[in-house]
C-alpha cells in the first residue's frame, strides 16, 4: 500500500487514526496501543501482495530470540570468543537475507533493505548497551544494575538489562512494532533501535500532533502527485521519443529532470511519513535538509537520506577505524562504505561505480578539494556541487553500460544541440519546471516549516484561511489521483 494510493487515504489512514485515537491515552495501555499499531502496520505491508509477510515475521522473531539468547550468554558467560562469534553470527546472518533478497530473488521481497537495516540497528545498539552498561556500573533510579539481570530497558541514550519493573524495556511486542512501524516500514526513514523504543512510550495522542502532522502529510503528497509525477513523466517521455538521439539540450534536460524527480520522489515519501508518525505522536528521523543547496559532497552527504548515511557512519565507518587510525586507513574506510552504500542500491555494476563515484570525491575533498573550494564564492561552490551530483545521478540512472555511455555522450555533443524537442519540452511546461525547481529549494522547504511552526500564523483568520488551503491541497491530490494511472515511489525498488 502507498501513501498516494486512493484506499489508504480514504480507508487505512481514517480507519487507523480513528482506532488510535479511540484508545485510551494511559501509561497502562501502551501495550493495546502497540498492538493495534503492529496489526495496521502488518495490514499495511501486506495489502499489495502478502506473500512477504511470513518472511518479515520469521526475520523479527529470530532476531528478538537471538537477541535474547545472545545478550543473556553474553552478560553470564561474558565477552568470551563464543559471545563474540554468536554475535557475528547475527550480523553474518541478517546480511545474508538482505543479500539473497536482494540480489538472488526474482522479485524482491517489499522493504527488506530497510527493515533489516532496522534489525541491524537494534544488534549493534543493544551490544554497544550492554558494553557501556558493563563499564559504567550505570545506577538508575536508586537501583543498582547487576549484571545478571535479564530485562532490557532504556535508560536514554542508551540501553542497559535491567529489572523488569523498568518503565520501557525490550519485550517481543515493543521489537515487532520498531521494526513493522507503517509510516517508516517500506523506505524508511531508518530509525534507531536507541531512539525508537523510548518513543513508544512518551507517544502521546493530541490534536496538536494530529494537526501538525497533516500539515507535513498533506504538502508533500500534493508534490509527490502534482509535480513529481508530471517531472518524471516528462523525462520518460523524452527518453522513449528520442531515445540513442538526444542532443545537448534533450540529455541535460533528461539529467535535470531526474535530479529533481529522484530528490522530489524520495524526499516527499519521507516527509509524509514523518507527518504520519507525529500524528501517531512519534518523531520519524528526517531524511532530507536541503541537499540541493549544499557547498560540496561532503555537506551534500550529510543532508541527503541522512537516516541511511548516518547508519553507515555509525554502524561502519567508526566500527571500522573511522579517521582515528591514520590518513590511509581512512581512505581505505571510505571507499569500504561507499562500495556497501551502492552495493545496497542493488547489483547493478551502475550503482558500485556510483558508489565509488563518490568515494573517489569524497577522498579528494578530504585530500584537498575542500580548502580549494573554501576560496570560491558560495554560489559557484553551489554549481559545481550540483554539477557533481548531477553526474552521479546520471550514473545511478542508467543500469545499462550501452545507454550510460550513450547518455554521457549525449551530454558532451555527440549528437550536436538539439533536435528541437528541448525547446519544445522547455516551453509547454516552463511553469511546471519552474515550480519544480522552486519546490528543491531551501525557501520552499522553509516556507513550510514556517507554515507549520511560526505562532503569528494561528491567528483565527489565517487558521481557517490554513485549513482551507490543506483541504484544498488534498481535493487536488486526489482528483490528480484518481485522473492518472498510479505512479509508485521510486525507492520501493530499493
Amino acid at each position: 500500500m502507498a501513501f498516494n494510493s486512493i484506499v489508504f487515504l480514504y480507508m487505512f489512514l481514517p480507519i487507523t487514526l480513528v482506532l488510535y485515537y479511540l484508545l485510551p491515552d494511559k501509561a497502562s495501555n501502551t501495550k493495546i496501543k502497540s498492538i493495534v499499531l503492529i496489526v495496521l502496520s502488518l495490514i499495511f505491508y501486506s495489502w499489495g501482495d502478502i506473500k512477504y509477510l511470513p518472511l518479515l515475521l520469521l526475520a523479527t522473531i529470530f532476531n528478538y530470540l537471538a537477541l535474547e539468547g545472545w545478550t543473556w550468554f553474553r552478560m553470564t558467560k561474558g565477552e568470551s570468543l563464543t559471545a563474540k562469534i554468536l554475535f557475528a553470527l547475527i550480523v553474518v546472518l541478517n546480511v545474508a537475507l538482505l543479500a539473497s533478497g536482494k540480489y538472488f530473488l526474482k522479485t524482491m521481497p517489499l522493504a527488506i533493505s530497510f527493515y533489516t537495516f532496522k534489525m541491524l540497528s537494534a544488534v549493534f545498539d543493544i551490544r554497544k548497551s550492554l558494553i557501556e552498561s558493563e563499564a559504567e556500573r550505570l545506577e538508575n533510579q536508586g537501583l543498582v544494575l547487576e549484571r545478571k539481570e535479564a530485562e532490557l530497558d532504556a535508560i536514554y541514550p542508551t540501553y542497559i538489562w535491567t529489572n523488569f519493573k523498568k518503565n520501557i524495556k525490550l519485550n517481543f511486542t515493543n521489537f515487532l512494532l520498531y521494526i513493522s512501524f507503517f509510516p517508516e516500514l517500506i523506505i524508511g526513514p531508518i530509525s534507531r533501535f536507541k531512539n525508537f523504543i523510548p518513543s513508544i512510550e512518551k507517544a502521546k495522542k493530541s490534536w496538536n500532533n494530529l494537526y501538525q502532522g497533516l500539515l507535513r502529510f498533506l504538502p508533500a503528497l500534493f508534490v509527490k502527485v502534482l509535480i513529481v509525477d508530471e517531472i518524471g513523466a516528462l523525462r520518460t517521455d523524452l527518453l522513449n521519443g528520442l531515445g540513442d538521439n538526444l542532443g545537448v539540450l534533450e540529455a541535460w534536460l533528461v539529467a535535470i529532470f531526474y535530479m529533481i524527480y529522484i530528490y522530489l520522489d524520495f524526499a516527499s515519501y519521507s516527509a509524509m511519513a514523518v507527518g504520519l508518525s507525529r500524528t501517531l505522536g512519534f518523531d520519524s528521523p528526517e531524511n532530507f535538509n536541503n541537499p540541493y543547496s549544499a557547498v560540496s559532497i561532503t555537506d551534500f552527504w550529510r543532508r541527503w537520506h541522512m537516516s541511511l548515511s548516518s547508519w553507515f557512519r555509525d554502524y561502519v565507518y567508526i566500527p571500522l577505524g573511522g579517521n582515528r587510525k591514520g590518513l590511509a586507513r581512512q581512505l581505505l574506510n571510505i571507499t569500504i562504505v561507499w562500495a556497501l552504500t551502492g552495493i545496497w542500491h542493488g547489483n547493478q555494476l551502475n550503482f558500485l561505480l556510483w558508489g565509488l563515484f563518490y568515494a573517489v570525491i569524497l577522498i579528494m575533498e578530504k585530500m584537498f578539494l575542500l580548502k580549494t573550494m573554501e576560496r570560491l564564492p558560495k554560489v559557484v561552490r553551489r554549481i559545481i556541487t550540483l554539477f557533481i551530483v548531477n553526474m552521479g545521478w546520471v550514473l545511478f540512472a542508467f543500469p545499462n553500460t550501452k545507454d550510460l555511455f550513450s547518455m554521457l555522450g549525449s551530454m558532451f555533443g555527440a549528437n550536436g544541440w538539439s533536435n528541437g524537442e528541448g525547446i519544445y519540452v522547455l516551453t509547454g511546461n516552463i511553469f511546471l519546471i519552474l515550480i519544480a525547481l522552486l519546490a528543491t529549494s531551501e525557501l520552499f522547504t522553509k516556507f513550510l516549516k514556517n507554515l507549520r511552526e511560526n505562532e503569528s500564523w494561528n491567528k483565527p483568520y489565517i487558521l481557517v484561511i490554513r485549513h482551507l488551503v490543506t483541504l484544498i491541497l488534498l481535493v487536488i491530490s486526489t482528483a490528480y489521483i484518481l485522473d492518472q494511472s498510479f505512479a509508485s515511489f521510486l525507492y520501493f525498488q530499493f
